[in-house]
């Protein structure tokens, strides 16, 4: 994601995916505000049809882009496969599932560092994770 100089930042995004017992949500976040949290969770469940509960824990930063890696690492969790460390993601998630455009070219950075990235500006980024997925474990 975007640091404060503009130059990119790194960041360990982890998440752990738990089905909801009940009407309650059960979120516990560190590093991303849990209104975030279950905004992004919200649009997930609209998106794949299924019903989520989850625990996400963003290390290293409160990044204001890391909406891809959350939600990457909400989906890979809710599939039992968790992302390779090759794969970058960066962008902030709209409510209609696409992703905005970032304040760096993510593409480039990532494929500097030698990662592959999805979720590219317009793109939905549920369906490029899905097509992804499959490829990447």
């Amino acid at each position: 994601v975007p640091g404060a100089d503009g130059r990119p930042v790194v960041i360990e995004v982890e998440a752990m995916i738990v089905p909801r017992a009940g009407s309650e949500r059960r979120l516990v976040a560190s590093g991303v505000s849990r209104e975030r949290l279950a905004t992004l969770i919200a649009v997930i469940e609209r998106e794949l049809g299924a019903v989520l509960d989850g625990d996400v824990t963003v290390r290293g930063t409160s990044a204001v882009e890391a909406d891809a890696a959350v939600v990457a690492a909400l989906v890979g969790a809710s599939r039992g496969a968790p992302w390779p460390p090759s794969v970058a993601f960066c962008g902030v998630m709209r409510l209609d599932g696409t992703v905005a455009a970032t304040s760096i070219d993510v593409a480039a950075e990532a494929q500097g560092m030698g990662c592959r990235w999805i979720g590219r500006p317009g793109e939905k980024l549920i369906a490029a994770l899905d097509r992804s997925h499959l490829r990447a474990v």
